[in-house]
């Protein structure tokens, strides 16, 4: 099992002397962010011109980039892009990947794992996650989108999943009232002004993030997939919002304070009775959120840019990974998967999630509501967004 002394636990809180926002919409964040698409890493140099944002000597400066390195370069997929162009004599992944072992920057809470050894532990997982949790010693199985499998240290997860637990109930605490909105980032969101729903507990999915207007709205955003995860990583990693994510994402988003680690599984639909226990992880984003802010204690949600449709190639099986070359078509940023992977998406699968998180809601005299402006979702009640915003009676 791989060394788990690595970045992502010990390095989370490491001075950056910028707020989040001011290191985002910076030039030298796109140059890493840009660096990092072309090339699977952010190159030294690269990293230490964001790092030099703000004021502060050389120590600083160095703390900063230690956290960089950690957020672009410390993930499982980035580690293997840095390994493999170092190896042909790449000589900024040379840099990269001295320095980073340099600082202790280098290992990882996952290792490789054969995919049927994994297959095994996932069904015993999926079985009975109460034992499979319990358990002080063995490996916690994920298998990614590739059939590439990793296995997990189990008393890692465990302490993951403990704080996450801690973290959920001071999220769940912290509610500013009865009513959540969730963000979906379909087309028809460019239509919404996000001032609209300040004041209100909002939260975003995946690179929502990107758009200052809805990241000063948001009070959280949740990561569920992993080519979202690896393509941006530090996106998340700089934000200072809740974050909630799979505890199988560890080998690749970074921990902190207000990140909220959940065992999120696959197989049969079901909606999560026990947020410590397990999370229905099936066809969207928006369904792990659903289950999230019904467990926080929300009688309301409603969604916004949720348009339930996708400009895809027909007959194409959900999962299968797809390139975007040009603008995205099926999301409110023309740029979201510009020159990037995506997988297919089954809105017939989506469908199924809503249906059943309504019942649940319903059942339990709260309301899940659709304020998207047009889009195809008419699964659940509509109600324009204002009206969906006046108080819960």
């Amino acid at each position: 099992m791989a060394n788990l002394s690595g970045p992502f636990p010990e390095l989370s809180d490491a001075p950056l002397d910028a707020l989040p926002d001011g290191l985002i919409i910076s030039p030298a964040y796109d140059l890493c962010r840009n660096g990092h698409a072309a090339r699977g890493f952010a190159t030294l140099d690269e990293i230490f011109a964001l790092a030099s944002i703000g004021f502060g000597g050389p120590d600083r400066i160095t703390a900063r980039a230690r956290k960089l390195i950690s957020l672009f370069n410390g993930g499982a997929t980035a580690q293997g892009a840095i390994g493999r162009a170092s190896r042909i004599g790449d000589g900024a992944a040379a840099n990269v990947l001295a320095w980073a072992a340099l600082h202790g920057l280098d290992h990882l809470p996952a290792a490789p794992l054969a995919q049927s050894e994994a297959n095994a532990l996932l069904a015993q997982l999926q079985n009975n996650p109460d034992d499979f949790l319990n358990r002080s010693a063995g490996t916690y199985p994920v298998i990614d989108e590739t059939g590439r499998a990793w296995g997990f240290d189990a008393a890692w997860v465990t302490d993951r999943l403990a704080a996450g637990r801690e973290r959920m109930a001071a999220f769940s605490a912290l509610r500013r009232g009865e009513i959540a909105v969730l963000v979906g980032n379909g087309p028809s969101l460019r239509n919404v002004d996000p001032a609209i729903v300040h004041g209100t507990d909002v939260f975003l999915s995946n690179y929502a993030l990107r758009d200052p207007g809805w990241r000063m709205a948001a009070r959280g955003v949740a990561v569920t997939n992993r080519l979202v995860a690896t393509q941006e990583p530090a996106l998340f990693g700089l934000s200072d919002l809740w974050r909630f994510h799979p505890v199988w994402l560890g080998h690749e988003l970074a921990d902190s304070p207000r990140t909220v680690w959940l065992n999120a599984v696959g197989g049969p639909l079901f909606f999560s009775s026990a947020l410590d226990r397990q999370v229905a992880w099936h066809a969207t984003v928006t369904y792990f959120w659903l289950q999230i802010l019904f467990h926080a204690g929300y009688r309301r949600v409603v969604m916004i840019g949720v348009d339930h449709s996708f400009q895809q190639p027909a007959g194409i099986a959900e999962g299968a990974v797809l390139r975007q070359d040009g603008e995205d078509l099926n999301h409110f940023l023309p740029g979201y998967f510009r020159d990037r992977l995506w997988q297919a998406a089954d809105t017939d699968h989506m469908g199924r999630t809503y249906t059943l998180a309504r019942q649940v809601y319903e059942a339990d005299g709260r309301e899940l509501i659709n304020s998207t402006d047009g889009g195809a979702l008419e699964l659940l009640p509509r109600r324009p967004l204002r009206d969906a915003l006046c108080a819960v009676t």
